[in-house]
């Protein structure tokens, strides 16, 4: 989804959550298994707050997981996408 399509949505009054499951051991995560999953996660958040960036918003929320502070084996791209995610939430307080 592009950040045409977020605009549209938000502006339909719709909101989207996409992610990618790609479990795979750190060693035998590849860069394009990583990246699918880091830039959905991403790349959405980013298109969600350019798509409301004139509007007065009192709060948002974005979603994360235990697994950007403790892990889950498999998930390294996964628990790294949602520590960024964590990030751009403090960026945007």
């Amino acid at each position: 989804m592009g950040a045409e399509s977020v605009a549209a949505l938000v502006a339909a009054g719709v909101l989207d959550g996409a992610g990618v499951l790609a479990d795979k051991r750190l060693e035998d995560l590849d860069d394009d298994g990583f990246v699918k999953v880091f830039t959905t996660k991403l790349i959405g958040a980013e298109a969600l707050l350019d798509a409301t960036s004139t509007d007065e918003l009192r709060f948002i929320s974005l979603f994360s997981s235990i697994a950007a502070r403790a892990g889950n084996p498999g998930q390294a791209a996964y628990a790294s996408a949602n520590a960024a995610l964590e990030a751009i939430a403090a960026r945007e307080s």
